[in-house]
């Protein structure tokens, strides 16, 4: 079989700093489909990352206390700090490094081409960010044009977009002689897993840091 793999969207181009940033329910403060998530919390510590407004104060949680503990989970997770500073407060060079250092975990277990790796994690890092379905932008229902609400079709009411087999060989830039379940399904859901775990991993962490372990 030949490996055809599409060249014109490379990761040395950069292409990796238009991927979008992570969607949050406004309501709970989760990324939907995911574990339960404290309120607002990765949502907030994004927002103080690139906050100028540094005061601190012994009566409330500030923008400095939460970068703060963005640092002290640096310690124990640089990937997942640069993954916050990436996908929720957008910024594309702490993406370069997310993709380096998921790039690195996906080598360690697959041989693969350099340039099938990069495809690999730069369609990880699309689904983790681009996760909310198109059709209910992730609320699980739509409202009919009699305002009744009903569970959404497209996504069976998970609130998740569903990505084919095909949507990730050709997000990844594969092409179609590629086969998905031989050569990107494997390192896909590693990539995807390493992710949630060192997102999880730095959630944690600045959870505890202030103290908002229940």
């Amino acid at each position: 079989m030949s490996y055809h793999h599409d060249q014109r969207n490379p990761l040395h181009r950069c292409t990796i700093l238009y991927l979008p940033s992570a969607k949050i329910d406004a309501d709970s403060g989760e990324r939907r489909g995911g574990a339960h998530r404290m309120a607002n919390l990765r949502e907030s510590v994004g927002r103080s990352t690139t906050s100028h407004n540094l005061g601190m104060s012994d009566w409330s949680e500030r923008d400095i206390d939460r970068v703060a503990a963005l640092g002290c989970a640096a310690r124990f997770s640089p990937m997942g700090t640069d993954l916050f500073r990436w996908a929720y407060a957008g910024d594309p060079r702490a993406a370069v490094r997310v993709m380096v250092h998921l790039a690195d975990e996906v080598r360690r277990s697959f041989r693969m081409p350099v340039a099938f790796v990069e495809g690999v994690c730069r369609q990880a890092m699309t689904e983790f960010t681009a996760w909310a379905c198109p059709v209910c932008d992730g609320r699980k229902d739509v409202t009919l044009g009699n305002g009744v609400k009903v569970v959404c079709d497209s996504c069976d009411g998970t609130g998740l977009r569903r990505y084919s087999n095909g949507d990730r060989r050709r997000g990844a830039g594969f092409g179609p002689g590629v086969s998905y379940a031989r050569v990107i399904e494997q390192p896909l859901e590693l990539a995807i897993a390493v992710l949630k775990r060192e997102d999880g991993r730095v959630n944690a962490i600045v959870s505890l840091e202030l103290e908002r372990v229940r």
